[in-house]
């Protein structure tokens, strides 16, 4: 464990100079997307890629359940990056993100009260994202949330 963390913070104060794009997360936290409703965050994964990749950069393949798999770049071997887009949370009539101590948490603008967050979910998204922005040759893996269901 302390080689490990050792490394990792060597690692992050030497080597990272990439900045977290709240503005990408934050939109990705703000789409509601239940188990078997996963259809935006999928809409929004294609639109992303189409905005950023020239066509032959990226491959993707949508399965008949709706997981994506997308390859960028050719290699003898990719890493994999994969995370599930649902979320628990069912849809709220109104939800906003808003950022509190650089923590993102989801609320009723209306009452206050807390309205969900799919943090796991969509921050692996993110790094799915970021990944394909920044490796050559990756593929990622989204998932619905079913399919994980069944695995399990």
């Amino acid at each position: 464990y302390g080689v490990a963390t050792n490394f990792a913070e060597k690692t992050a104060n030497e080597n990272n100079s990439h900045k977290l794009d709240k503005k990408l997360l934050r939109h990705l936290l703000s789409i509601q997307a239940p188990s078997k409703q996963e259809a935006p965050i999928s809409k929004f994964v294609l639109d992303f890629l189409s905005k950023k990749f020239v066509n032959n950069e990226i491959t993707y393949e949508i399965d008949k359940s709706g997981n994506l798999l997308i390859t960028k770049g050719q290699a003898d071997l990719y890493p994999c990056l994969v995370a599930h887009m649902d979320e628990v949370n069912s849809i709220q009539s109104k939800r906003v993100i808003i950022e509190l101590n650089n923590v993102f948490i989801g609320m009723n603008p209306d009452t206050g009260k807390a309205a969900g967050c799919p943090g796991d979910d969509r921050c692996g998204v993110y790094l799915c994202l970021e990944g394909l922005l920044t490796y050559p040759a990756i593929k990622v893996a989204l998932f619905v949330g079913r399919i994980l269901c069944r695995l399990l």
